[in-house]
């Protein structure tokens, strides 16, 4: 699984149980008023018609659940609106109609398909369409949020500085400034232009840690900062010298060629590659 499938699978099932939640305490919320009302005016109470007409809470969950799992797909405004308008058509109906099926088919009174829609008019009006614009804002604006941190390298695990050794001193050093790493194992040894480090680290847990769009990896011992690679020169076998801006030659293996390329792009180079 991705990591855009693994977000929109936790973020679903953290709204999926919010909701249950949430509208499962509306219901019985619900409930617990009828019960309390019909007690305060000494009407009899009737749990099975209670619960009936609890079902206005217990639509949300199918009808969210369904708008939200088309939501992430959805980029245009006036498909995002029908997102939102037909929910809130369907709920509209569906409440009323569950009500009269239920009552004549289960109930010596039958509640009539437009009494009930107007009561759901005026009493809910403003919960249907806060329930199916305020949790869809806020889902949209969470998946936005995660398809850009996904479509951004991700710099926050990486090294911008690197802390060495400098004689008696721990120093930290800008990774912009580094010319190159080459393997010196088990440690590796960090250039820059004017001072080599040693540092307590393997090449390839390093260059992992480094950003990808500075340094490239040249040769299975070395690592260059493709910004200070003054220019390459073939030596005809496949391979390459890479003069570095101190002036040091690195070689760049065949296998890792292509991929020095596409990163240096328009660079200088001495002869015909």
């Amino acid at each position: 699984m991705n990591l855009k499938l693994t977000a929109d699978y936790h973020l679903m099932k953290s709204w999926k149980l919010i909701f249950l939640i949430i509208f499962s305490l509306c219901a019985l919320l619900n409930i617990l008023l009828d019960h309390h009302e019909s007690r305060f005016y000494q009407n009899p109470y009737n749990f099975s018609e209670s619960f009936m007409f609890s079902s206005f809470w217990w639509l949300f969950l199918p009808l969210l659940y369904v708008q939200l799992r088309v939501a992430h797909q959805v980029k245009i405004l006036t498909h995002i609106a029908m997102l939102i308008v037909l929910p809130i058509f369907t709920h509209l109906m569906l409440y009323p109609a569950m009500v009269w099926c239920i009552s004549e088919t289960f109930y010596p009174t039958t509640f009539a398909f437009w009494q009930t829609f107007d009561y759901e008019i005026t009493t809910y009006s403003i919960t249907i369409l806060m329930a199916y614009t305020v949790p869809l804002a806020s889902y949209k604006s969470i998946r936005s949020k995660i398809a850009t941190e996904e479509s951004i390298p991700e710099l926050k695990n990486k090294h911008r500085t690197l802390v060495v050794n400098d004689g008696g001193r721990r120093i930290s050093i800008d990774t912009q400034k580094v010319l190159y790493i080459v393997a010196n194992t088990p440690y590796v040894n960090i250039h820059l232009e004017d001072k080599r480090h040693l540092y307590n680290e393997t090449l390839k847990s390093l260059a992992q840690q480094l950003d990808e769009n500075l340094f490239v990896r040249v040769h299975k011992s070395a690592i260059v900062n493709h910004t200070c690679v003054q220019h390459f020169k073939s030596r005809l076998n496949g391979d390459y010298d890479l003069t570095m801006k101190d002036g040091s030659v690195l070689r760049l293996s065949r296998n890792y060629a292509a991929a020095f390329k596409a990163r240096f792009g328009n660079g200088t180079q001495d002869s015909t590659l």
